[in-house]
């Protein structure tokens, strides 16, 4: 009698797949605050496989690139994120308070995604007021003709007159 041995043969298939994934863009706070003459920097959060494209509009419908204003950069937020996925305007003025729009898009997919930021742009805080007093006749009297004095504010001299009666 023979002995048998049973043998079992096992094929493993390994294959590698890249499924597309739509672009995303993840939502932004509600709002954003930035004081005029400083930079704006905003990061669109956007992904997806492959890698999306991203546009920028201000109040819906007005595309920002350097091309349209020459105060604006984009550039990818970091590494691996999209070109163009952070919106930087210089020298911000109180005009640019706008609502911002991110839109990510690809070629692979007929749809898109936004998230869009309102932009609140607050005032420059003036500079604090600076007194310098020149008295004369000195030393002051309490009586006597008026006493000019004088006052620099934002570099602008302004002359008062005191008097003592």
């Amino acid at each position: 009698m023979g002995t048998g041995r049973a043998c079992t043969l096992v094929t493993v298939l390994s294959a590698r797949a890249s499924l597309p994934a739509y672009p995303y863009v993840r939502g932004f706070d509600r709002s954003h605050s930035v004081v005029a003459g400083s930079a704006l920097v905003l990061d669109c959060r956007a992904w997806g496989w492959r890698t999306p494209n991203v546009s920028w509009y201000r109040d819906g419908d007005r595309p920002l690139t350097p091309d349209t204003d020459s105060r604006v950069s984009l550039t990818a937020s970091a590494p691996g994120r999209p070109p163009g996925s952070r919106l930087t305007i210089d020298g911000v003025e109180e005009t640019d308070r706008a609502y911002y729009t991110c839109v990510a898009w690809s070629d692979d997919w007929p749809s898109q995604h936004n998230a869009t930021v309102l932009v609140r742009v607050k005032g420059q805080l003036p500079a604090p007021l600076s007194l310098s007093l020149f008295l004369s006749p000195w030393p002051p009297t309490n009586r006597g003709p008026p006493t000019k004095l004088f006052i620099f504010y934002f570099s602008l001299m302004i002359d008062a007159y005191v008097g003592w009666s």
